[in-house]
């Protein structure tokens, strides 16, 4: 009789454990993502469009992301080149004032993988304070014994607009919603030039843990990502929207050799991405002065 109750014990405590394993761990084996902007408890107004930025790191490519809205789906985006880390901007604006909480979901090769939830207040937009009215007759106390005088106005001569039965209707255009698709990159490489010819060549090495840097708009430009060049010298900006952007290499981040670096190539280098375009072989060249 004890092995019995033992055995129903052991199976509930599984049981147990198994129902409050977080949403954010069921399907992928492993990874983060995490909602970087807006900031938890942010306020907005009703019509106002902010870009939900989510940063991730997963062991294999994602292949679509999900923003959910209050436990519903808001927007699905297919990444037309899947990626395992980096940025995702997916625009909202929401339409009626309320509380909201959003998070996004990705889907890989894994599995599925959650976000942090955060939540959002949104207001109606505030009205401009309107002067008091100037028209308003005053109100008038009268005495004792004191009749009130009636005072008579006469119309001008000018006849008002004779009035009409049938309503002015005002055609209130519809309010469009854009859907910005965040799935272009930029990737290149950055290498040693050997004689500072800027053309690769086989004495040409590859330079890894360079810091490369993206802003939006034309150069010079930074602030919207950082990244690092790996072994082969390479580096990538993905999740982009259509849009001009500024590719720059931190010059200090280059390796020390006992001299000075010297571009072969434009460093900032301007770029323009078109939607779900992938633009590759923006390089970078460095030609080492030894003095």
């Amino acid at each position: 009789m004890r092995i019995k109750t033992l055995s129903i014990l052991i199976a509930l405590s599984l049981l147990l454990t198994a129902c409050n394993v977080p949403a954010s761990m069921t399907g992928a084996s492993s990874g983060t993502l995490v909602i970087m902007s807006p900031l938890d408890g942010t306020h907005l107004n009703v019509g106002d469009t902010v870009d939900i930025l989510s940063q991730m790191s997963l062991p294999s490519d994602t292949t679509s992301a999900m923003l959910i809205v209050n436990d519903a789906m808001y927007r699905q985006d297919d990444l037309n080149n899947p990626i395992s880390a980096g940025s995702l901007y997916q625009p909202w604006a929401p339409t009626e004032p309320g509380t909201y909480t959003i998070s996004v979901r990705v889907s890989s090769a894994d599995g599925e993988l959650a976000s942090n939830t955060i939540t959002v207040i949104v207001g109606e937009v505030d009205a401009a304070t309107l002067p008091p009215p100037t028209d308003a007759a005053p109100t008038e106390t009268l005495l004792p014994n004191v009749t009130a005088t009636a005072t008579v106005f006469v119309p001008s001569a000018t006849p008002l607009p004779a009035a009409t039965d049938v309503p002015t209707v005002t055609a209130v255009p519809p309010t469009a919603t854009t859907v910005v698709l965040a799935n272009s990159l930029v990737s290149g490489k950055v290498f040693r030039d050997e004689n500072g010819s800027g053309s690769l060549n086989p004495a040409d090495t590859p330079i890894s843990g360079v810091s490369v840097l993206l802003g939006s708009g034309a150069c010079p430009s930074s602030g919207l990502q950082i990244t690092q060049t790996g072994g082969d010298g390479s580096y990538t900006f993905p999740s982009l929207a259509a849009g001009q952007y500024c590719v720059t290499v931190d010059t200090s981040s280059l390796p020390n050799i006992g001299g000075t670096w010297q571009s072969s190539l434009s460093n900032p280098l301007g770029v323009s991405l078109g939607v779900s375009e992938s633009l590759a072989g923006k390089n970078f060249m460095f030609q080492p002065i030894i003095q």
